[in-house]
């Protein structure tokens, strides 16, 4: 078989004149940087819509191929399960990014990610989120081919199920996706993988020590009304 499977008034208080340059700031620090620490990513092509169906990684090279509108990306996720629960320690997983096709030349390998043996008591049909984060940008160019392959970085021990949007739904019009080497052309086609790409563009880390500042200057203000 060569797919997984299918799925059947009061309390208001405005800030004196005085305080109001203070009390904007404090505001504008707390608010607008947490928003920005929520939305840190830039997603340029993704293919989420929803999720069902899938290849199995045993039956690699598995990938989707995909056409960027940024010059670049340093993450991809993806919706993997456990196919086969309560056996082996897990999988090291990892993700390339290839040119023109699955077998075009390497542009970047992501950092390893470590899947862990899901209990039996899981929901069999029930995915996780991974992301595969890149150590240094990968160059693209606008409009051009690409691909995304996912592999175990090391020794099988787990039966991973890599998920799409669900069979006889041509759900990505940029790409396609690839099963045992090749693009999918099965029973089951047309067909996509699930996945986001993008850039990452504001650290939480970095953000913190501002958002910080914004709080305690709101805290310095309420503690002067309260007096």
């Amino acid at each position: 078989m060569d797919y997984l499977y299918s799925d059947t008034g009061a309390g208001r208080w405005i800030a004196p004149a005085c305080k109001a340059g203070l009390f904007t700031l404090g505001l504008a620090l707390t608010l607008g940087l947490s928003s920005r620490a929520a939305l840190a990513d830039i997603v340029d092509q993704a293919n989420d819509s929803i999720v069902s169906g899938g290849f199995t990684l045993n039956a690699g090279p598995i990938g989707q191929s995909f056409r960027p509108g940024l010059a670049s990306l340093d993450f991809v996720e993806l919706m993997i399960n456990d196919q086969n629960p309560d056996f082996g320690a897990g999988d090291d997983i990892a993700l390339r990014i290839r040119e023109a096709d699955i077998s075009g030349t390497i542009l970047g390998v992501s950092e390893t990610v470590f899947f862990a043996d899901q209990p039996e008591s899981r929901p069999f049909h029930a995915p996780e989120l991974v992301r595969f984060n890149f150590a240094a940008p990968v160059g693209l160019a606008a409009g051009n081919t690409y691909v995304w392959e996912v592999f175990r970085n090391g020794a099988e021990s787990s039966d991973l199920g890599i998920f799409g949007t669900g069979f006889k739904n041509d759900a990505y019009a940029l790409g396609v996706p690839y099963f045992e080497g090749a693009v999918y052309a099965g029973s089951e086609a047309p067909f996509d993988l699930w996945f986001r790409e993008g850039i990452a563009t504001v650290p939480v880390p970095a953000a913190l020590p501002l958002m910080l500042s914004g709080i305690a200057i709101l805290r310095l203000l309420g503690g002067r009304r309260s007096a």
